[in-house]
């Protein structure tokens, strides 16, 4: 039953924001030019302001509930099972008057789409999506969604072209970039097939792409952090301790690596994310056999969180320190 809160708890925060970003795409769409059309954005703000109401509902139910969390599937957690299915259902039911009244609403389709998806039912959000398409082929967003829903079912290179055509058409939005380089990266070996690339030459395609939607939106730190990610795909090469600092390919990726975190450190909004990328950081002036430097970046890392890899990262450290005294004895 925890495990079922949770599941709900992380669609109802999906849900909303994937809300939350058409509203945003409304707020910046052309303005109405006749009353008819005010009357129409304003029913459909309705609709996103009911959907954002029933999730805030939902959220404090769980909250409630979760208080009263036992081992015994209670009375109570049944009841919280039905009042979620039921408001739910209410909110479907919400979408698709709406829809019926207006079934040329391309905002609203895609906002159904990505609650349908959020809830578990692929299959009818990606119909809602495809009559989206078929009405609309010149919104982008479609064509991201649509993309989004390929890469996760077997469909991996029609997900690529889709990816393609939202940035053809919207150039300057930076979640179709980090989307499309999530993609590529995820999926390196239908990358290299798809593109005709080595798995060297698709990961810097992945962070071209992250570099594209990081100059779009340059404060978005999970962008940052997706683009420093990327350098843990290239393969090194094995050698002994002694000859970590004099490897050209070695120093010159870690470099980059290490620039790319502190690029995302600069960007972090807690003391959360700056520790943790501290560990990424240690790891890559580790990599390159920079130890006493990976020492001092490890001293600042004392959240109780991080514990385990910092003391992971430590015994690697120790044991390169042996494995270099050992070759200068020698």
């Amino acid at each position: 039953m925890i495990k079922y809160l949770i599941t709900i708890v992380i669609l109802a925060l999906c849900v909303t924001s994937a809300v939350a970003q058409d509203k945003a795409n409304t707020d910046a769409a052309t303005p109405s030019t006749t009353n008819k059309e005010d009357a129409v954005e304003k029913e459909y703000q309705k609709l996103l302001d009911d959907d954002d109401e029933a999730h805030a509902e939902m959220d404090e139910w769980i909250k409630q509930t979760s208080q009263q969390l036992t081992n015994v599937f209670s009375a109570s957690q049944i009841t919280l099972k039905l009042k979620i299915e039921q408001r739910l259902e209410q909110v479907k039911k919400d979408y698709e008057a709406f829809l019926k009244k207006y079934p040329d609403h391309t905002k609203a389709r895609i906002a159904y789409a990505s609650f349908l998806s959020d809830i578990g039912k692929e299959k009818e959000s990606f119909k809602q999506l495809e009559i989206a398409k078929q009405k609309d082929p010149q919104n982008p967003a479609v064509w991201n969604n649509l993309a989004n829903y390929y890469a996760h079912n077997d469909s991996t290179t029609n997900g690529f072209y889709h990816y393609e055509k939202a940035i053809e058409l919207n150039p300057n939005e930076p979640v179709y970039y980090k989307n499309f380089a999530t993609s590529i990266y995820m999926f390196r070996d239908e990358s290299m097939d798809y593109y005709k690339l080595s798995e060297e030459q698709v990961i810097e395609k992945a962070a071209g792409l992250y570099k594209k939607a990081l100059q779009l939106n340059p404060k978005d730190f999970h962008i940052a952090c997706d683009l420093a990610q990327t350098y843990y795909g290239y393969k090194l090469p094995q050698v002994p301790a002694k000859e970590l600092r004099q490897n050209k390919q070695i120093q010159q990726l870690a470099d980059k690596a290490i620039d790319a975190w502190k690029v995302a450190e600069k960007l972090a909004r807690d003391n959360i994310e700056k520790q943790g990328i501290n560990i990424h950081i240690a790891r890559w002036q580790i990599t390159s056999g920079k130890l006493t430097e990976a020492k001092k970046t490890l001293a600042s890392v004392n959240l109780d969180m991080y514990q385990t890899i910092k003391e992971s990262l430590d015994k690697k450290i120790q044991s390169l320190e042996t494995e270099l005294s050992e070759a200068n004895n020698q």
